[in-house]
């Protein structure tokens, strides 16, 4: 079975960014920086920073259920949380369980697994998210 095979198609797509933007011009007066110092020399112009209340776990449920509202469906729609990050909360439980938690699904059945594989965590769980599928 090649890639192409695969039944797999995103039918809605969610964000969840931080609510405080840290600009270069706050860094380059911290870090005692000539102004333009750091987009000259990485081309990042700001970055988000997360407050204690922004945790990746209620980040990312406020990302599936803005991703459920963008494909028409519900919460109660989805069969796996499966989450992709190369920055985990905690170990036990991880990220997944704890998004299950913060969407309410309880004892819904849903199934919740985490793939943490650094930059790559997005594309190995999108191809485990494949195969699983063309398993069915």
């Amino acid at each position: 079975m090649t890639g192409g095979d695969r039944p797999l198609k995103i039918i809605g797509f969610g964000r969840c960014l931080p609510r405080r933007v840290v600009t270069n011009e706050e860094l380059e007066r911290a870090c005692r920086l000539q102004p333009g110092w750091i987009e000259r020399h990485t081309g990042v112009r700001e970055r988000r920073w997360a407050a204690p209340d922004e945790s990746n776990s209620v980040m990312g449920a406020a990302a599936a259920r803005d991703a459920a509202a963008d494909a028409e469906l519900g919460i109660k729609d989805f069969d796996l949380i499966l989450c992709a990050a190369g920055t985990p909360e905690q170990s036990i439980p991880d990220n997944s369980a704890l998004i299950h938690r913060e969407l309410g699904l309880g004892q819904s059945g849903v199934a919740s697994m985490s793939v943490n594989l650094t930059c790559l965590s997005f594309l190995a769980a999108l191809d485990l998210a494949a195969s699983m599928l063309a398993l069915d």
